[in-house]
């Protein structure tokens, strides 16, 4: 459904406030997002990121969400509607009938296959976006994940990336964050309780775990 598109018809405008504030700071503390469907993207960079900074968006989803935007935004249309927000961004785990769409203009595709095929590469390419934006976004969007590891999910793909392949790559763009004392914002969406939740709680808390701990850089 709809994002809230005003932030002052937001409930939780303190909240919205103190988050923005944290954004603004530019230390190397992390933002992290959690819930709702992947127009929460949307909304974050609408209403609490200055879109004067260099932002680069590496985006962890099972789907190209390049749809129409003038009828508001969706979690279907999310890559347009940050189109004029972002300088760059990559789309990492898609799995469903990406080749009909027209690979989106600023992003660049990777699909499941390409993942498990050239790792190097595009943790190459993440090593960049921390190099060169000010800002890095992250969002995950669970249903990147293969439905074993991750049931719990509206618009389900065969295929997909598993919960060790998301880990992996959670803690390389920690490892790189940390070299260049840069902060990420994090979002995490799309998870649907109602469709299961059993395996997919377990595998969520090993997700929030990895992205809130620093444990295993200490070695």
């Amino acid at each position: 459904g709809n994002a809230f598109t005003d932030v002052s018809n937001y409930e939780n405008k303190n909240l919205l406030l103190e988050l923005k504030s944290k954004i603004a700071s530019r230390n190397e503390e992390d933002v992290f997002i959690f819930g709702g469907d992947h127009c929460t993207t949307s909304f974050v960079f609408d209403n609490l990121i200055d879109i004067k900074q260099r932002i680069g968006i590496i985006i962890f989803d099972a789907h190209l969400d390049k749809g129409d935007i003038s009828d508001g935004y969706y979690n279907w249309n999310v890559l347009s509607c940050l189109e004029n927000s972002i300088e760059k961004g990559m789309v990492i785990g898609v799995h469903h009938d990406y080749y009909q769409i027209p690979t989106p203009q600023k992003y660049t595709i990777y699909d499941d296959v390409e993942v498990f095929e050239n790792r190097e590469t595009i943790l190459k390419e993440i090593d960049e976006y921390f190099q060169k934006f000010d800002l890095v976004y992250i969002s995950l969007d669970v249903d990147v994940l293969n439905i074993s590891d991750f049931p719990g999910v509206s618009f389900p793909m065969a295929g997909g990336l598993s919960l060790v392949n998301l880990v992996y790559f959670i803690r390389k763009i920690k490892e790189i964050k940390k070299f260049y004392k840069k902060n990420v914002i994090w979002d995490l969406v799309e998870y649907n309780p109602l469709i299961e939740s059993k395996t997919s709680n377990i595998s969520l808390q090993r997700i929030l775990t990895e992205i809130n701990t620093d444990n295993y850089l200490k070695k």
